[in-house]
C-alpha cells in the first residue's frame, strides 16, 4: 500500500474491461479538447515555458515519493 493510501489522501482502483474501453473511446476527444484549450492558444515561447515549469513539478513530485 502507498503511503499516501495509508494516510488517507489516495485510492486505489481498479480498470474494468468495459471501463478501459470507455476510456479508450474517450481518449480522442479529451487529447483534442486539452490541445485546443491549453496547448494552441501559446506561443511557441509560452509553450517552452510551460514545459520547463512542468519539468520542475514533475522533478519535485519525484522527490517526494522517493
Amino acid at each position: 500500500m502507498s503511503q499516501s493510501i495509508a494516510l488517507g489522501c489516495g485510492a486505489f482502483v481498479v480498470v474494468t474491461p468495459e471501463g478501459r474501453g470507455v476510456i479508450a473511446e474517450a481518449a480522442p476527444r479529451h487529447v483534442e479538447a486539452v490541445r485546443r484549450l491549453f496547448i494552441e492558444p501559446l506561443t511557441p515561447e509560452e509553450l517552452r515555458t510551460f514545459a520547463c515549469v512542468a519539468d520542475r513539478i514533475v522533478e519535485h513530485l519525484e522527490r517526494q515519493t522517493s
